[in-house]
């Protein structure tokens, strides 16, 4: 629900109807995306919208926490943008701070929709499993799944959902069916007919169930490389075809092959550490991993500002994985993980002490 996608959606309803999916909020609005799956008959988050914690949100998470099953209570933005104040609670209280927090400063996206009302929050249940993400191309209301991506995520430096790596992988058994046809029709729910979407879902004890849709964008990591070493074609040219050559579009695959070209992984770095950057530590150890074809970060020069990475947006930068041994990947992976915590030398900007 990246900002920019509501004009783009009245741009392409204005100037392209007949290749446009028309305006719908839902396919923005987290809340409502939600509920235009359960009208479809499609599993989704249990949720509730709050203005007033007393009155509306504290009555939804006591309910939430006394299930059987335990989960916790996702407390985010309505709609926002790479994870930013999306946040985790397994208590009444934890919750109630968190839900308050983002009362008093609400995430300003809902205005591109000219939504009207008090500010909001939305509570949703924490969806248990693995995530994946379907990344789809649509022409004329035939989607065709370009690439299937296995998530990984770890609670770091006080954030519950710091991204860590997408691997790319093949569709070649009845699960990966499960979620591409869960995924096709996530995409009817919300009325898309064309171009590009990029699904999360997590796969659940019950099945797939949506996290979130990203309709009318690709993936926000440049991903060329791997997924034409890998697939032999990639979602950026995919999304071309649909819309200018149709004999292209007949040509390219429904679904993801049962067996990849290589083995590839979009690595986010992540930074423990906050301040003025001083120096890149571990050069001639990166340089030696057999399968890191591309490492960019996004501080650079001394005194560069380094973030601590608690979401998307404070990522520390990419590392591209690339190789025909998966196993070769999988070690690479490991030790820049590893090396990671130690990778950016700073001076704390509070204190000037230095900081590793």
């Amino acid at each position: 629900s990246d900002d920019g996608l509501a004009t783009a959606e009245r741009l392409a309803a204005a100037l392209t109807p007949r290749c446009s999916n028309g305006i719908n909020v839902a396919r923005r609005d987290k809340y409502l995306m939600h509920e235009a799956l359960r009208a479809a008959g499609l599993r989704a988050a249990q949720q509730r919208v709050v203005s007033r914690w007393e009155e509306e949100g504290e009555p939804f998470v006591r309910e939430l926490l006394a299930a059987p099953l335990q989960r916790g209570v996702v407390c985010k933005p309505r709609r926002g943008q790479a994870s930013i104040r999306v946040s985790l609670a397994d208590s009444v209280a934890t919750a109630g701070r968190q839900c308050r927090a983002l009362l008093a400063a609400p995430v300003a996206l809902l205005r591109g929709d000219d939504e009207a009302g008090s500010p909001s929050v939305l509570l949703q249940e924490e969806l248990r499993g693995r995530e994946w993400v379907v990344d789809s191309v649509s022409r004329d209301g035939e989607h065709k799944v370009v690439a299937l991506w296995r998530y990984s995520k770890a609670s770091l430096n006080g954030a519950p959902f710091v991204n860590l790596c997408d691997e790319l992988r093949p569709a070649n058994d009845a699960d990966d069916e499960a979620l591409m046809e869960y995924a096709r029709r996530v995409l009817d729910a919300l009325g898309v007919r064309w171009g590009a979407a990029h699904l999360e879902i997590k796969r659940t004890a019950s099945g797939p169930v949506l996290v979130e849709a990203n309709v009318g964008r690709w993936n926000g990591v440049d991903f060329k490389l791997l997924a034409d070493a890998c697939l032999g074609y990639n979602a950026y040219e995919a999304t071309l075809d649909a819309f200018t050559d149709r004999r292209r579009w007949e040509a390219l695959p429904a679904t993801p092959p049962p067996a990849l070209g290589g083995a590839g992984r979009l690595v986010k770095l992540v930074s423990s550490v906050e301040g003025e950057l001083r120096a890149l530590r571990h050069a001639e150890e990166l340089a030696e991993l057999p399968s890191l074809v591309r490492f960019e970060t996004e501080a650079t020069d001394p005194g560069d500002r380094v973030k601590r990475t608690v979401d998307l947006d404070t990522c520390a930068g990419l590392a591209v994985l690339l190789h025909a041994d998966a196993a070769q990947v999988e070690a690479d992976y490991a030790r820049l993980r590893a090396l990671q915590p130690t990778l950016f030398e700073v001076e704390s900007v509070e204190t000037g002490d230095g900081v590793a």
